[in-house]
């Protein structure tokens, strides 16, 4: 019964869909990645629909109506298929008249609130590592929050210094006052990857979405950018 109302569900909301896609997606990733790139999508895809939902942590692709996923984190979906799209480069920010030039040596950080997305709680800690400094952050504060966007806020708020990743930022962010405090940048312990069902695999949708989002992937992380 469950499943019959979820199908009629996605049929009211999205029709036949023949030639959509659904899709389950992070908030920050679709708002600051994926959206601003999909009219390329449209151009070589007219006629197609990508419907999105918001999904922040795996789920079971049989107990919903979602046919692929964007997902961070290690690929351990079961019977589905994982393709890598792509790592992210962490960096420091602030409100440029909140650190006002003093963030001279990465201990010079503790000097604020540590601002991060509590589905990234190893972050400031891989920071400090690679600063050379593993026990740094000691007892300073530090203030989660659940999605990037919101730490991105929080830092255009003058509430912290965020270790956040780069494209997250938006430009009207960075013209708000926020500024790299620290030069130094790592990459994230985990990847972004498209995941589907193994039965969807010969989806014209699917086969159309996935050979379009992979080729944005590889131009996005190329070496020579890292």
């Amino acid at each position: 019964m469950q499943k019959i109302e979820r199908d009629t569900l996605s049929l009211a909301a999205h029709g036949t869909g023949e030639n959509s896609l659904e899709l389950a997606v992070m908030p920050t990733f679709a708002q600051e990645w994926l959206i601003p790139r999909l009219p390329s999508f449209y151009e070589q895809n007219p006629g197609m629909s990508i419907n999105m939902g918001v999904r922040t942590n795996p789920f079971s692709f049989e107990d919903e109506h979602f046919e692929v996923a964007i997902h961070h984190g290690k690929p351990v979906w079961p019977r589905a298929t994982s393709d890598l799209l792509f790592g992210e480069a962490m960096v420091v920010i602030a409100r440029k008249d909140l650190v006002d030039e003093c963030i001279k040596a990465p201990l010079d950080v503790l000097k604020f609130p540590l601002l991060y997305c509590t589905t990234r709680p190893e972050s400031w800690p891989q920071w400090f590592e690679a600063a050379g400094m593993p026990d740094g952050m000691g007892s300073t504060r530090t203030v989660g929050f659940e999605l990037h966007s919101m730490v991105v806020k929080a830092a255009e708020s003058g509430l912290g210094i965020a270790l956040v990743p780069e494209f997250f930022v938006s430009k009207s962010a960075w013209a708000s006052g926020l500024v790299r405090v620290h030069p130094m940048t790592i990459t994230a312990m985990h990847s972004y990857y498209l995941v589907y069902p193994n039965n969807m695999r010969h989806s014209a949708p699917l086969e159309a979405f996935r050979s379009w989002i992979m080729a944005q992937a590889k131009e996005f992380w190329r070496p020579d950018l890292r």
